[in-house]
């Protein structure tokens, strides 16, 4: 979600263009800035859903208001793409970081030369604990 919005901030934008449209900006202003601050959701959803509300008390161009809405929320937006830039460079590191790990890890886990006698060694201790597990008696 974003973070309270400063005076002059959206909040104060939207309530006057919907009080400018004789529409309740209290209960309409923060259902759409609800709207607006879902992060999953795409423009064309949200513009979607803004026209949803609007066309029940705007019957004039519910589009072009729907885009300005958004064009606004977009300009009041604070850092908007920077949080982006921010994010995907935090995941290239990530990314990086995790590949570095994975190749060194690959360089360590070098399949293991037994000799004749290691693994003869190996075959009898093995044998030993299975003729151990058969002979002992389950309850």
């Amino acid at each position: 979600m974003a973070a309270a919005m400063p005076e002059g901030s959206f909040s104060t934008w939207i309530s006057e263009k919907l009080q400018n449209l004789n529409v309740d900006d209290e209960v309409f202003g923060s259902y759409i800035i609800g709207i607006l601050e879902e992060e999953e959701t795409s423009h064309e959803e949200k513009s979607e859903a803004i026209a949803g509300i609007l066309v029940e008390v705007e019957n004039e161009s519910v589009e072009d208001i729907c885009s300005d809405i958004l064009e606004q929320w977009d300009h009041f937006q604070p850092n908007n793409s920077a949080a982006t830039t921010t994010e995907s460079d935090t995941s290239s590191k990530s990314e990086a970081t995790m590949s570095s790990i994975m190749e060194k890890h690959a360089t360590t886990l070098v399949k293991k030369q037994f000799t004749k006698e290691q693994r003869a060694d190996k075959a009898a201790v093995l044998a030993m604990y299975a003729q151990v597990s058969e002979d002992e008696e389950y309850p």
